[in-house]
């Protein structure tokens, strides 16, 4: 079509149908989004989330993958939203903020419903003044710049609460470290809380008639013996009831170096069954790898179906989201 070519009527009321497809195409992406959410699909194609998903299989921006992904969980907690957002009386960048906002400052349903209708025809900047209203602190988000190859700036608001334990940290270690910077202090709290959390690493106690030990490390021979002993024998009990030992926990994180064995990520990682407990599943380290939360969901989804996980799933989120 020759665009220059139609009148000025034309051309406008050309333009605000097209307009209007467009909401109502955004809409049935919104609600695809959902279905694929719902059964975990985008694991099946190896991405660890539905957000990674969509920006690299469906070649959204980041900012346009959050987007429509925040506007389609608000959708799925207030479906009359997605009429608001069809006709435009809301926009998609209100949308998806109305759910950051409700989900950072904990809504009941019925308070996000009143922040949706304050937000309705407001521009991005109004709707912004609305919830600083509410909740300046709220309002501000986390964000990570790549400032060169090898260095990235991280920004977030913070209590004023840990700006003092931080400072705090900083004067204990002074004498050591006398130019420690903040950045410095910061990756010296992550490689801690890595060596203290980190499942692959993290020592059990071993009970012994002695007491109770770290490790090996300080105890008798014999001590050590029956430790040994005593941590066989449970592992072999929990391999025949499906139910996974501490030591053969660690022995699978350290086997799959942390990271889900089928999309490669390293959030919310679990050990999980090939052949399911309830299939009669062994807790051995060769019936054992780790996946995801969300690769986990799917791989139970198919084994199990999506109607006898779907209630699992959904006590699984409210939890989540109480937190």
């Amino acid at each position: 079509m020759n665009l220059k070519s139609l009148s000025d009527q034309a051309l406008l009321a050309a333009t605000a149908k097209l307009a209007h497809e467009e909401r109502e195409l955004l809409i049935a992406v919104l609600a695809h989004l959902r279905e694929i959410e719902r059964r975990r699909l985008f694991c099946d194609l190896g991405f660890s989330s539905l957000h990674a998903y969509a920006v690299k299989h469906l070649k959204y921006s980041d900012d346009q993958a959050a987007r429509r992904i925040n506007a389609m969980r608000l959708i799925k907690d207030l479906p009359d939203v997605a009429e608001k957002v069809q006709s435009g009386k809301l926009s998609l960048s209100n949308a998806s903020s109305a759910q950051t906002f409700s989900k950072r400052t904990a809504m009941s349903p019925e308070k996000k419903r009143e922040l949706v209708k304050k937000l309705e025809d407001k521009s991005t900047r109004e709707a912004e003044r609305e919830m600083a209203a509410i909740s300046p602190q709220a309002v501000r988000k986390d964000s990570v710049r790549s400032v060169s190859e090898k260095t990235v700036e991280i920004r977030f608001s913070a209590p004023r609460e840990l700006e003092a334990k931080l400072s705090h940290l900083r004067g204990i270690l002074a004498h050591k470290f006398p130019h420690l910077t903040l950045a410095e202090l910061v990756e010296k709290l992550a490689d801690l809380g890595l060596s203290e959390w980190n499942p692959a690493k993290t020592v059990r106690p071993i009970k012994t008639r002695a007491g109770l030990l770290h490790s090996t490390e300080g105890a008798s021979n014999q001590e050590a013996t029956e430790g040994a002993s005593t941590r066989k024998v449970a592992a072999e009990t929990a391999a025949q009831t499906g139910t996974i030992s501490n030591s053969t926990r660690r022995e699978v994180w350290r086997r799959d170096r942390g990271e889900c064995v089928n999309c490669g990520s390293q959030h919310a990682v679990e050990v999980d069954h090939c052949l399911p407990r309830s299939h009669g599943g062994a807790g051995t380290i060769e019936n054992l790898r780790l996946l995801c939360r969300k690769c986990n969901q799917r791989a139970a989804i198919k084994i199990l179906g999506l109607k006898k996980m779907e209630q699992h799933l959904q006590a699984q989120h409210q939890r989540t989201c109480s937190k």
